[in-house]
């Protein structure tokens, strides 16, 4: 189907799971490829045809391509995004991880522009439903747990430490009292008292004295030398060789030094191995903070760590099953915060010999050696009157009975949720 304005394509009430962009000026194609990328269709497979214009946001689309080759792409885009769980809800972190999980080999480009805080922007994340700051924040963050890596360096961008600015000023200043009334001037050193300051310090009366010893300098290389001073404070009357450099922000006027500032490497971001096994294994932002931690496993391991733990003779010891659930407001993003936050704090109470994993209906599972004293901290957690609801059960595996199938212990734990 072929429509010239994406109202257009709108009002027509068809679905698509691609575009090709043909033909129009840079502005239509760019507006175009905001207006598909911060739709529903984010996740579709965008192509620009071979003749369409070059566009700084050209990141936004897919690849340049004829029309055979974008509807082979698309269709495979469509069939890879079928293999992740469904859910009701994606934040825009989930949706960034899932738009590079669908696209093999697919990369977040920098754009360098000048009127960024941070100088290098990602466009195409920005267009996946965030302001600049927030990508910046989550890129960051992804990047520290290791979901996303970078690709070859392409700059490095120096930042400002108290307002994240990429816009520093860089000026010369006076080593000694940092005044920025310096110039180039010569100097003379009094062989006497050893006092160097800029020639005009020197001059009396046509005459050549010292003025911290009053001593007359007729005879250079006697009485006096020039040494290879080149600046001269105004304020200090400081003589020196070259002068110092500080920083100002442009943003927020902080000062400091060059090497004060936060120095980072800007290249293109892909996802990791590991993030592409955080989302086979379940896509919510609660669960993807808990990859970051060595007890969490995948499914096949617990169920394996748990059938050895039931065996029939087995020790089971203190072992305790733990079943978590999170029920969050509908786009609630103040409540996924916290959660998110509580995930992280809660696998700081595991020890190294506990394990966990998530299930297809993202619910956490742990296995620990005391699940009644691991609930009840959780719980401190999240309050009844809080963002966000917890239902929790444990089952000490001493009292399984003659239960020893790992799936079916976990389905009565599951209907103990409360």
């Amino acid at each position: 189907m072929r429509f010239h304005q994406w109202e257009d394509f709108l009002a027509s009430g068809a679905d698509a799971c691609g575009f090709l962009l043909e033909d129009g000026s840079t502005e239509l194609q760019d507006a175009l490829l905001w207006h598909i990328r911060g739709s529903r269709w984010w996740h579709a497979w965008v192509a620009l045809s071979p003749k369409a214009p070059v566009s700084p946001f050209e990141s936004l689309a897919d690849a340049r391509q004829t029309r055979e080759r974008a509807v082979h792409a698309a269709v495979l885009v469509q069939s890879a995004r079928a293999e992740l769980l469904a859910a009701t809800h994606l934040d825009f972190e989930e949706r960034l991880l899932q738009f590079l999980f669908i696209r093999d080999g697919a990369q977040l480009q920098p754009l360098c522009d000048r009127q960024s805080h941070y100088l290098y922007r990602y466009p195409l994340a920005e267009a996946l439903g965030a302001d600049e700051e927030r990508v910046t924040r989550v890129l960051l963050d992804l990047q520290r747990r290791r979901f996303l890596e970078p690709g070859l360096p392409l700059d490095r961008v120096r930042h400002c430490r108290k307002c994240s600015s990429a816009h520093p000023h860089y000026h010369d200043v006076c080593p000694h009292c940092r005044s920025i009334q310096i110039e180039k001037s010569a100097a003379l050193h009094c062989f006497t008292c050893g006092h160097v300051a800029p020639q005009a310090d020197f001059m009396q009366d046509s005459k050549l004295v010292c003025p911290q010893c009053n001593a007359s300098l007729r005879h250079i290389g006697v009485d006096y030398d020039r040494p290879l001073t080149q600046y001269a404070c105004a304020d200090c009357h400081h003589a020196f060789i070259e002068p110092a450099v500080q920083v100002r922000c442009l943003d927020c006027g902080e000062l400091a030094e060059p090497d004060a500032l936060d120095v980072r490497s800007i290249a293109p971001l892909r996802l990791s191995a590991r993030g592409r096994a955080a989302l086979r294994e379940g896509s919510s932002a609660e669960h993807l903070a808990a990859f970051e931690h060595a007890q969490h496993v995948p499914p096949s391991a617990f169920h394996q760590a748990l059938g050895w733990t039931l065996r029939p003779k087995g020790d089971v010891g203190q072992a305790s099953l733990v079943a978590l659930e999170f029920t969050l407001p509908p786009q609630d993003g103040r409540a996924q915060a916290a959660v998110d936050e509580g995930v992280r704090r809660m696998y700081e109470l595991l020890s190294d010999s506990d394990l966990s994993t998530v299930d297809a209906d993202q619910r956490l599972w742990f296995l620990v050696t005391d699940g009644p004293a691991l609930i009840k901290r959780v719980r401190a957690m999240y309050p009844a009157s809080g963002e966000g609801q917890l239902r929790a059960a444990a089952l000490n595996l001493r009292d399984v009975g003659s239960a020893r199938e790992p799936q079916q212990v976990m389905s009565r734990l599951k209907a103990e949720l409360r």
